[in-house]
């Protein structure tokens, strides 16, 4: 075997390993929880919630009621303005995922709130998620409510957290829940921030979702 036939046969293996701990670690990251599937076919038209992002440290991930995060939010300005900053990637992320799988007719994140805002002239993506009292979204089949949750996590870096979940907005019922975490599911070869772990985790989310609307679509 020559020189040039070793290299290309090394590149190959490489990637072919690459692939497969990838495909291996999407799935260890990803959670799917379908509640009505019979609701799926009705859902064309969704309205994006805007996604209220707050950056966590290791323990709080899992534990940091909304509240605390409001008073927070309330107390600390500089903290509201780093959060806002990482909401509107995350709008901006989502929605352009989303568009590119051309499944959904979509109302972006802006939309909704100037839409919610013509009832209640309070609102902000860190009020209560109160979507189903506002009638200016009837017009919507469904609603997607986006957590992105972000922290350091040792030597990993900063890993970002997702949960997708769809609801049914002529019944209220939760149709299905998505969740992708870039500790499990990305297989990084250097510590990674938060510029790359938020779009990947929006990205492996967005995946799952489809992917399950698509099955129960009929």
């Amino acid at each position: 075997m020559n020189a040039s036939v070793r290299s290309l046969t090394t590149i190959l293996t490489v990637a072919l390993f690459a692939a497969v701990i990838g495909t291996g670690c999407a799935s260890l990251g990803t959670k799917v929880r379908m509640e009505h599937p019979e609701s799926v076919p009705s859902i064309q038209r969704i309205a994006l919630w805007p996604i209220a992002s707050t950056p966590l440290t290791q323990d709080e991930l899992e534990t940091r009621s909304a509240e605390s995060v409001r008073n927070y939010l309330e107390r600390n300005t500089n903290f509201r303005k780093y959060c806002l900053l990482m909401c509107r990637r995350a709008d901006s992320c989502l929605f352009y995922e989303l568009g590119t799988r051309r499944m959904f007719t979509l109302i972006d994140s802006d939309s909704t709130t100037a839409l919610i805002r013509l009832q209640d002239s309070t609102f902000d993506r860190f009020s209560l998620r109160d979507w189903n009292s506002y009638d200016n979204l009837n017009f919507a089949d469904g609603i997607v409510v986006t957590d992105v949750d972000f922290g350091k996590e040792g030597f990993d870096g900063t890993n970002t957290y997702v949960t997708m979940s769809l609801y049914d907005r002529s019944t209220g019922d939760l149709v299905v829940e998505v969740k992708f975490n870039t500790k499990w599911g990305k297989s990084y070869m250097s510590e990674q921030g938060w510029q790359t772990t938020m779009p990947d985790a929006i990205h492996g989310a967005v995946n799952a979702f489809v992917k399950t609307m698509a099955a129960n679509a009929g």
